[in-house]
């Protein structure tokens, strides 16, 4: 579920999800997760070990899938975008 993507970006733990295009409009492989066929169980697996041997890429993987949902999901962030162009 889309709307459950952003409760697991807030959590700041990284996240290994599938590659469809609706996830691909917050999600960016590598930059704030890592993004997987949905039908390649295989590479699923790899992301996940990936994760798990390499501390460092989750931190920062959590962290900045953190750090875009402040700076552009929340509440908040919605409202400043929308009011950028108003006088």
């Amino acid at each position: 579920s889309p709307i459950k993507l952003f409760e697991y970006m807030s959590s700041g733990a990284a996240i290994v999800a599938s590659n469809v295009p609706v996830l691909g409009e917050v999600l960016a492989d590598d930059q704030n997760a890592l993004l997987v066929p949905a039908q390649r169980p295989d590479l699923w697996e790899a992301a996940v070990r990936r994760l798990l041997d390499n501390e460092v890429l989750r931190q920062r993987l959590g962290a900045q899938a953190r750090a875009d949902l402040v700076a552009r999901y929340t509440w908040d962030a919605r409202a400043r975008l929308v009011l950028e162009g108003v006088p």
